[in-house]
């Protein structure tokens, strides 16, 4: 898992409160400007905080896309793991986390509250749809910023070699106990 603050979209599991809206919203006759200003840029902070404690494990619904191959699998010279959803579940319950489809929109939103904060986790711009995206959430926030969180995972039930995998070198390829996973080569799968 990785710090939400390390995503590649800066807008990516980030969320913003908008003190002026919620006052609108709220009805509330007694707004005083230079008191929002002092709660927006505490609730910024805030924002903030609680990306910092937010650890993300990506997953994709899709393992033929040619894009993706070439965004997140460094040129086709990575590796896609294959899990069943159903193990991945069992291990979420055991370490006390999240498994949720990634749901796309098409402009940021503000959200009211921090108790809308895991939903801000799972919105994602509309362009990123091709992803098909799932996220493993944990939330913690003793962990350091540059921590990378290594969890418990269910066991691979395939491993998919990029197309250009050879062009890596002096790498060397230890099966150790996943001598009964398959792997395949991704030019196969097209």
């Amino acid at each position: 898992m990785s710090s939400a603050e390390s995503l590649n979209d800066p807008f990516d599991c980030s969320f913003a409160l908008n003190i002026e809206e919620a006052e609108k919203k709220s009805g509330n006759n007694n707004y005083d400007p230079v008191a929002a200003k002092k709660l927006q840029l505490f609730c910024d902070r805030a924002a903030t905080s609680m990306r910092r404690g937010a650890y993300v494990f990506s997953l994709s619904k899709t393992k033929d896309s040619i894009l993706m191959w070439r965004h997140y699998v460094n040129n086709h010279t990575g590796i896609c793991v294959e899990y069943l959803l159903a193990d991945l579940l069992d291990v979420c319950k055991k370490e006390k986390m999240y498994i949720l489809p990634v749901i796309y929109v098409e402009k940021r939103e503000f959200i009211m509250g921090t108790n809308q904060y895991g939903q801000a986790m799972l919105k994602k711009a509309k362009c990123w749809e091709y992803e098909n995206e799932w996220r493993i959430i944990k939330y913690d926030q003793s962990l350091k910023d540059d921590h990378y969180e290594i969890i418990d995972c269910a066991k691979p039930t395939s491993i998919i070699l990029g197309a250009d995998i050879w062009k890596i070198k002096n790498e060397s390829y230890n099966e150790g106990n996943l001598s009964d996973v398959y792997i395949q080569n991704f030019a196969r799968l097209k």
